[in-house]
């Protein structure tokens, strides 16, 4: 027997109860950076299970090329003196802004799907044990992860 859904409403999923509200991933990214923001956002894009899902995905990939990106070209040039004449902080700031505004995509393509899902009785799960990974390890991994595309440059 087939059952009624509407088009945009989120399936549930096997990892429906750790669903959270979009914005706790977009506060992520101000704990523990980019990296932990995106990758709690496709937890939540699996756990939602919307029907933009690989949007969401392929938005975060395209992120996570454009992350790359600009470290190895900023460090390139900054390593071969082109930059010697600006602050880092500059170049820092530019960074941060570029991976705001795809911290800001995902949360405006996932808002709509959860807030469907909120109003159908979905299972919204408490975002403090996230809030504290992205407090105690989040920054940690991607000074890590920037500390070794750096070193690629810097050689």
């Amino acid at each position: 027997m087939n059952t009624y859904q509407i088009m945009d409403e989120p399936r549930g999923s096997k990892l429906s109860k750790v669903t959270v509200d979009p914005m706790w991933p977009l506060l992520g990214f101000m704990l523990g950076g980019a990296l932990f923001s995106w990758t709690w956002s496709v937890i939540n894009s699996f756990a939602l299970n919307s029907p933009s899902r690989n949007k969401e995905l392929i938005t975060v990939f395209i992120a996570l090329f454009i992350f790359t990106l600009m470290y190895l070209g900023f460090g390139t040039l900054y390593s071969k003196g082109y930059l010697d004449g600006i602050n880092t902080q500059y170049i820092k700031m530019v960074i941060i802004s570029v991976e705001l505004i795809f911290c800001y995509k995902i949360f405006l393509m996932q808002r709509d799907s959860f807030d469907v899902y909120e109003y159908f009785n979905g299972q919204v799960a408490h975002p403090v044990i996230g809030l504290l990974i992205a407090f105690v390890v989040g920054r940690k991994v991607e000074s890590f992860v920037i500390g070794a595309l750096l070193a690629e440059v810097m050689q």
